[in-house]
């Protein structure tokens, strides 16, 4: 069945190229589409004939006279998959648009094929991300083997072990291009142009990256790009962060160039049984937003490397913000010191730096002295010695705790 809106479009096309009116009747005769607006719904007698035998039929001016809501001109049958769906007609002298006729056909024939083959192409995308969807919600059914089957069909091995990485970009407020095109495109709060440019995005990434035999990936939630890696089990575990990382910052990296706006990820523990992928993707969730809460300078998080600061949050925000404020309130509170923000940023340095006083002044571009300087400052004020164990575990924790408000 020929769609109405698909037959008018065929029309338009072909009258563009012959100058001619153009019909197209569907399956039972009745005019769909018309360059002659008037007659759309009528009922179509030669079309009637041309599908009951099969051929071609010609119409000349004194033949018409005799057929119902029949003009003079030539009407072919429409084939699709080996089935006529439908007639196409010229109207005219058969003398004089006879040539003009398999043009015609072939080109409503293509515009069905290319339609088609769009709507196969969307199925198939809805198949899948409704799968991928299922997959990492959990919602797999009670039937396992038919999931498994179901992801099969799709080109989805289940038996492979996996690891998430998980990408939050903020597709809505940023520019984004695409093709080649130099000129950034704002597409902020338009949800169609957001799917159109996710979808381009994922098919970019898989196929100029070559990353389609070794990754699978859609967008999942509100701005989050998932990333399921597939890892070899002959890997040793230890290399798997590196492999992991290396593909996140491939990604990034490209994207980047895509979208004009930060981006982070957040990487899961591997994963062999299939079950514990929604696992996968809570903790990649999960890494990117305590990461970015506790250290904003990166934008690569491993859950694994995030768990100390994953446990703080289950304790009580009274008891956190209490900690907190009884080591660092004399710092943090203090009107006449308004080199606070310097004292906790070289403090919070230290620890991320191991203790190793060379290490912070190289990252903050500063003489160890200025560094020893600042510490002894910190130690003034609070009463906290960052080199002896137990007062800097006690600044270290109030510093966390300090993080941790805004999570």
């Amino acid at each position: 069945m020929i769609k109405p809106s698909l037959a008018q479009a065929i029309v338009d096309r072909t009258m563009a190229i012959i100058n001619k009116n153009v019909n197209i009747m569907n399956e039972k005769g009745v005019i769909i589409a018309s360059g002659d607006i008037v007659r759309i719904g009528n009922y179509h007698e030669g079309a009637a004939k041309v599908i009951k035998s099969k051929e071609k039929a010609e119409v000349t001016s004194n033949e018409s006279i005799t057929l119902e809501g029949v003009h003079p001109g030539i009407s072919l049958p429409i084939t699709f998959d080996n089935c006529i769906v439908g007639v196409i007609g010229i109207t005219g002298e058969p003398e004089e648009i006879r040539n003009y006729g398999e043009l015609v056909r072939y080109t409503a024939e293509l515009m069905l094929e290319q339609a088609s083959l769009k709507d196969e192409i969307y199925l198939q995308k809805t198949a899948w991300r409704s799968f991928f969807h299922d997959l990492l919600s959990g919602n797999q059914g009670k039937d396992e083997e038919l999931f498994i089957q179901r992801g099969r069909m799709l080109g989805f091995d289940l038996s492979i072990p996996r690891a998430a990485i998980v990408m939050k970009m903020d597709i809505h407020k940023y520019n984004v291009k695409f093709n080649n095109d130099m000129n950034y495109t704002n597409i902020e709060n338009n949800l169609m142009m957001i799917q159109k440019y996710e979808d381009e995005l994922i098919r970019e990434l898989r196929f100029k990256l070559d990353l389609k035999d070794k990754v699978i990936m859609d967008f999942y939630d509100t701005g989050y790009l998932v990333i399921l890696v597939k890892i070899n089990n002959q890997v040793l575990s230890k290399d798997h962060q590196r492999i992991l990382s290396d593909y996140a910052k491939k990604i990034i990296n490209f994207i980047k160039q895509k979208i004009d706006g930060h981006i982070i990820a957040g990487v899961s523990e591997v994963y062999s049984d299939w079950r514990d992928f929604p696992c996968s993707y809570k903790e990649g969730e999960l890494a990117l937003t305590i990461g970015q809460t506790f250290f904003p300078e990166e934008n690569i998080y491993f859950f694994k490397n995030v768990q100390f600061e994953y446990g703080l949050t289950f304790i009580p925000k009274s008891l956190s913000e209490a900690f907190s404020s009884q080591i660092l309130s004399s710092l943090i509170n203090e009107p006449l010191n308004s080199y606070k923000e310097e004292l906790l940023n070289t403090l919070e340095t230290f620890f991320n730096k191991d203790m190793n006083v060379t290490k912070t002044a190289e990252s903050l571009f500063v003489h160890r002295n200025t560094v020893l300087f600042r510490l002894n400052r910190i130690k003034e004020i609070t009463g906290y010695d960052a080199s002896r164990f137990t007062d800097a575990f006690n600044l270290f924790l109030a510093l966390k705790f300090l993080r941790l408000r805004s999570y």
